[in-house]
């Protein structure tokens, strides 16, 4: 019950990693598996907001910008809902990178 966790957040992890290494469309595949994954599990209300960050974040950087933007809607409710403000600092840096007239374009 506990390993298939830390399986499905590797997957996430794993995700994100391959992004870092411009493999965009293995890096989404893996991420979206994880955060999936997860949901399937259940119990995974807990850091929900930041594994839902880190998609976001993944979708971002392989330049599918709206993808993040939009999933974006539901880590706020996640925040808000569980109360997990931990994340909030993050969600706010990813947000405002990816808003329009960013000066220099997304950082991420």
């Amino acid at each position: 019950h506990g390993l298939q966790f830390w399986i499905t957040s590797g997957d996430l992890i794993r995700g994100w990693a391959l992004i870092q290494e411009d493999q965009s469309d293995e890096g989404i595949l893996q991420a979206r598996k994880g955060v999936d994954g997860l949901r399937l599990k259940g119990g995974a209300e807990l850091g929900l907001a930041y594994y839902l960050l880190i998609l976001a974040e993944t979708y971002m950087k392989a330049g599918r910008a709206a993808d993040g933007i939009s999933l974006m809607a539901e880590v706020s409710e996640v925040i808000n809902r569980t109360g997990q403000w931990v994340y909030e600092s993050y969600f706010l840096r990813l947000k405002g990178v990816n808003r329009p007239g960013f000066p220099g374009g997304s950082i991420i």
